[in-house]
């Protein structure tokens, strides 16, 4: 009777990211972050695949960088109690989306309601992804984090994988929230989004 909790607990982690990938050996992640204390509870996230269809997709395709990203920072601040908005609510047209300025976001922030803007980037080819949320009215970075993973040979080849980024954006939130201190860990991708 023990058991269930138990295997639901070590399956959790692929919730909201499609079905949990099998075990795989640690990878070192290198981590760094910055948060202000100042608070901040409604984000809003840019990227072409923000909108209410976004939440319909229960799995994402592995070589949708794009929207691994945007997903894992959605359901992870949410899991710290943050609402998230899309710029749906503010009129932009998807293919405006790819045009904006970080001034056209935070202005568009401002309209959503939304108190931060989320803006990231990453690269699957460097294994490195980096957040930052930026307060709408004041443009002050509240909070930034980076992530990169030591790579493969293949991985520099090829670049990293869906499971991996997923990894690296939960690592760089957890740095810039403080709950992953600064430096080198070696995490089980499959759980490194697990707080």
């Amino acid at each position: 009777m023990w058991l269930l909790p138990l295997l639901l607990v070590l399956t959790g982690c692929g919730v909201g990211f499609g079905n949990a990938a099998p075990h795989s050996e640690p990878r070192l992640f290198i981590t760094q972050g910055m948060h202000t204390g100042k608070p901040g509870t409604h984000a809003i996230i840019y990227g072409p695949r923000m909108n209410r269809d976004f939440w319909s997709h229960v799995t994402l395709p592995d070589e949708d960088a794009e929207s691994i990203v945007e997903h894992a920072i959605a359901l992870w601040l949410q899991r710290q109690g943050w609402v998230i908005v899309g710029p749906g609510r503010a009129a932009v047209q998807k293919e405006q989306v790819f045009h904006l300025t970080n001034l056209d976001r935070i202005r568009i922030g401002r309209m959503t309601g939304a108190d931060v803007v989320v803006l990231r980037s990453y690269s699957r080819t460097l294994g490195t992804v980096s957040v930052e949320g930026v307060h709408v009215e004041s443009g002050e970075v509240l909070w930034s984090g980076a992530s990169s993973v030591v790579q493969t040979d293949a991985e520099r080849q090829h670049g990293i994988d869906g499971r991996t980024l997923r990894a690296l954006t939960c690592q760089a939130l957890a740095a810039a929230f403080r709950l992953r201190p600064p430096g080198a860990h070696h995490l089980d991708p499959n759980t490194a989004c697990a707080f």
